[in-house]
């Protein structure tokens, strides 16, 4: 999950970011739109049940928030002010500042020298390379090609940028005086 708005963006509009500016802006409309018919299809959902339904004791609601993050949401916070009850005491013991000094009280132990370690005499794993998540080198576009990147056929050939004939480049032409010093 990401906390920065364009990162979030980046990852819906992933198979998007690459096209023409007006396919861009067809893909994002139509998904935004799907996205807010659904939003609203369990808003609608969630008004026409009326209420939701808070157990306290069984530290349960049914937005599921309750559950998920072990920390009241708004209904049960409404709940317990209705019965006169402190909602602080259905706040996991995971949300205290103990708990989370706990979580960095432990100490790395120091690694010792290589020449301290024991003999390893196990079986020698390998890396399969082509496994690696990230392969070395420039990235492969996930872009989908449209008719917009098909390009026209040029008529005329490719020239020598010093003599301009063709059948050759600047560098294989026969007529440069400089040769390249090849050490």
């Amino acid at each position: 999950m990401t906390t920065n708005l364009s990162e979030c963006m980046n990852n819906v509009l992933k198979r998007t970011r690459n096209l023409p500016i007006s396919s861009l802006v067809q893909a994002t409309y139509y998904r935004v739109t799907a996205k807010f018919e659904e939003r609203g299809t369990q808003a609608q959902a969630m008004m026409t049940s009326g209420t939701f339904k808070v157990d306290l004791e069984k530290r349960w609601c049914d937005c599921g928030e309750f559950e998920a993050l072990h920390y009241p949401c708004s209904h049960v916070i409404s709940a317990c002010s209705f019965i006169h009850c402190d909602y602080m005491m259905y706040v996991s013991s995971k949300y205290t500042l103990q708990c989370i000094f706990d979580v960095y009280k432990e100490e790395f132990q120091a690694i010792p020298l290589q020449s301290y370690w024991p003999e390893y005499n196990g079986i020698e794993l390998c890396h399969n390379p082509a496994m690696r998540k990230y392969p070395k080198g420039r990235p492969q576009s996930t872009r989908i090609h449209t008719e917009i990147d098909q390009r026209e056929k040029n008529t005329h050939p490719k020239r020598c940028g010093l003599c301009r004939n063709e059948g050759h480049s600047k560098n294989k032409c026969p007529y440069r005086t400089d040769t390249p010093n090849r050490n």
